[in-house]
């Protein structure tokens, strides 16, 4: 099944019969899908409406979801506040910007939301984030000038690729892709990464970026 998103309607094809069926509006409003052990979830900015899709009743289902500690959030001026939605090893995750990304951990048992207070890349946002294995990796991005040194609205585009442990909770900086971007999307497919689009110096990148990262280098 493919599922897309856009202006609010969800629609959802299914390759089988090549149609295409639109599925309930979501409770919340905007907010980031995603697919976990079988199940079709939407994530919003309000963790207490987190939903799951019910196909049964074609319906979806707000999940009653808690934080264990609420993070102190700060006005930025810089750039708006992102969130990004994915899936490593069966789990789903969040990185939410506040300005300084937070990673939540969603506990389906308990229906807890873990942050990791390890999980920090500094002043830069528009990263590319990447889930393979136990490893999220961030690529790329843009890093905004520090207001304290006078240069708030200066902002230069980054090709950094860091990856993060989930399980050991420890980040570890690897070889810089070669083109510096931001806003790109990726995939990792088998041994390697992949990463397209974004924008570069020169303005919208097209060309496709290949990473042979942890996922070949430790064997797994």
């Amino acid at each position: 099944m493919i599922v897309t998103y856009r202006n609010d309607n969800v629609l959802c094809h299914a390759s089988d019969t090549n149609k295409w069926f639109i599925l309930p509006d979501l409770k919340s409003g905007r907010a980031n899908l995603v697919s976990c052990q079988g199940n079709l979830y939407a994530k919003s900015r309000d963790f207490d409406k987190f939903q799951r899709y019910e196909p049964l009743f074609n319906q979806w289902l707000t999940l009653k979801t808690e934080m264990l500690v609420k993070p102190n959030t700060m006005a930025d001026t810089c750039h708006g506040k992102e969130m990004q939605v994915l899936v490593v090893q069966g789990e789903i995750y969040v990185i939410e910007d506040q300005p300084n990304p937070v990673l939540w951990k969603h506990n389906s048992d308990s229906n807890l939301w873990n942050s990791f207070p390890a999980f920090h890349w500094g002043n830069k946002n528009q990263v590319c984030v990447v889930a393979a294995k136990e490893y999220i990796y961030a690529v790329g991005g843009r890093r905004y000038g520090d207001p304290n040194e006078g240069h708030p609205l200066r902002c230069d585009l980054l090709s950094d690729l860091e990856s993060f442990n989930t399980k050991e909770s420890a980040w570890e900086k690897m070889a810089s892709i070669q083109e510096a971007r931001c806003l790109a999307f990726g995939t990792a497919v088998k041994k390697t990464i992949f990463i397209a689009g974004g924008i570069g110096s020169a303005g919208m990148i097209c060309r496709l970026a290949r990473c042979i990262a942890h996922l070949q280098t430790n064997g797994s």
